[in-house]
């Protein structure tokens, strides 16, 4: 049977390393998850149908790129050149190519052309028909595109696409390129949706960490038509991005811009998945990384109406059932927030702390590198996830540096 969280719908994140993915872990994906998506190699028919049968609520989203193709795909030498992006307008073209940032293999290509919109559209219709998909995730949907891309020629040099109309450099928070990117996203999911029909929820990671949301890009341009369009956004490399090694965390600044987006896009009706990254990480180290990246994800999320998503390297097997069950007992909040500071420094002896009050419980975090060690609670009796009670205005309690922690008021 089904489980049934009540806390934030759980997004669990499937790559295309998991070539040995056995019907027992499809269960288990499907049990703890209201929204996974998927690589079209490994998530056959069969094994859709396996997860399906597990938890007839989850949506099974089919993975497509929305700009950017493997340079040996079969597909690539039937592109016009319009269909690529490139760092100079200048002859032959073909010589000015960009590649993804981090992704060398991969050609970065142009969402406003035809060629390259029916590719991506055919590339959805099919396997959503054949293999039973529900969703479909496109990674990078009118994305921030200042440091993303390499020439293609060198690809230890960074380089800034042009405008195919005009030849400008597209550099990031600047007006011009913000508007570009944003059309040309909006453009792309209209084709996509005209292709695959108004009944498959989409979701994009378009708009980027909420560092460039809040610095850069929608600081220029009206961010609400793209937020419609996609429907799901989702915040990637937000809290804790891949590449970073275990220890290091963003500076609480930046931290408060990345919960300050979670509550701007929220407040436009639109979910807002916010991911935690722990890569090379020990089990430990990464259920203490996922406490915290869910935790500060609480403070700004609609929790009822929401989607969390946190990968590691073991694809779920180092899930923390106990954290997600005392989700499940926080229930709603009445507490919200249009900016998060306003959140700090309200318990007694917490001047690190950030917190908000829920139904069954509290949720505190401390993105600074100091600890707040004896921050005196609520009125109330709270226990934390080992049992111990703590008396609100009697006992105090640690919360340390990159800390986040759950108290609910029945154990």
């Amino acid at each position: 049977m089904p489980r049934a969280i009540r806390g934030p719908k759980l997004r669990r994140a499937i790559d295309s390393t998991e070539a040995a993915l056995t019907d027992e872990w499809v269960e288990r994906y499907a049990e703890r998850s209201s929204l996974i998506w998927l690589t079209y190699t490994y998530w056959t028919a069969a094994k859709v149908a396996v997860g399906k049968a597990a938890n007839p609520n989850c949506l099974f989203a089919l993975y497509r790129s929305a700009m950017e193709i493997w340079e040996d795909d079969a597909a690539v030498a039937g592109f016009p050149e319009t269909a690529f992006l490139h760092w100079s307008l200048d002859a032959p073209q073909s010589e000015y190519r960009l590649k993804i940032a981090g992704y060398t293999m991969d050609y970065a290509m142009n969402q406003y052309d035809s060629a390259w919109l029916a590719n991506r559209a055919a590339s959805c219709a099919g396997p959503i028909a054949d293999r039973g998909y529900n969703a479909l995730f496109f990674d990078g949907a009118s994305p921030y595109v200042g440091p993303t891309f390499v020439k293609a020629s060198d690809t230890e040099v960074s380089a800034y696409a042009v405008n195919p109309g005009t030849g400008d450099q597209l550099i990031i928070g600047t007006p011009s390129a913000d508007e570009y990117w944003k059309s040309g996203g909006i453009a792309f999911l209209d084709a996509i949706r005209a292709e695959v029909g108004s009944s498959i929820p989409f979701f994009t990671n378009g708009y980027g960490p909420g560092t460039w949301f809040i610095d850069y890009g929608w600081g220029t341009s009206d961010p609400d038509e793209f937020i419609q369009k996609a429907g799901i956004i989702l915040g990637e490399g937000a809290l804790r991005p891949p590449a970073w090694s275990i220890g290091s965390w963003k500076t609480e600044a930046d931290w408060v811009k990345e919960i300050n987006a979670i509550i701007y896009i929220q407040s436009k009706g639109i979910s807002c998945p916010y991911p935690g990254v722990a890569v090379n990480a020990t089990l430990a180290e990464s259920r203490q990384i996922d406490n915290y990246c869910l935790c500060s994800y609480l403070l700004g999320a609609d929790i009822e109406n929401s989607y969390y998503w946190f990968r590691e390297d073991n694809f779920g097997r180092y899930w923390d059932g106990q954290l997600y069950k005392r989700v499940a007992r926080l229930g709603p909040s009445s507490e919200t927030f249009t900016d998060i500071a306003s959140a700090k420094n309200r318990l007694t002896n917490g001047a690190n702390t950030y917190h908000r009050a829920f139904a069954g419980g509290l949720v505190l975090v401390n993105p600074t590198a100091s600890n707040d060690t004896t921050v005196t609670l609520p009125t109330g009796t709270w226990y934390d996830r080992n049992g111990t009670a703590y008396i609100g205005g009697t006992n105090t309690i640690a919360v340390n540096a990159h800390e986040g922690k759950i108290l609910t008021d029945t154990f």
